[in-house]
């Protein structure tokens, strides 16, 4: 199916951007809450 081989690198790359974003929010949270608590 050479369909499904063009489109996978385009949704392996998304689900990867996606993840990215997702670990960004998660660091910028926990730097947030540091923040906060050494107030």
């Amino acid at each position: 199916m050479p369909c499904a081989d063009s489109f996978d690198p385009m949704l392996e790359g998304r689900a990867t951007y996606q993840t990215e974003l997702v670990r960004g929010d998660a660091v910028e949270c926990v730097r947030v809450l540091l923040i906060h608590r050494h107030r």
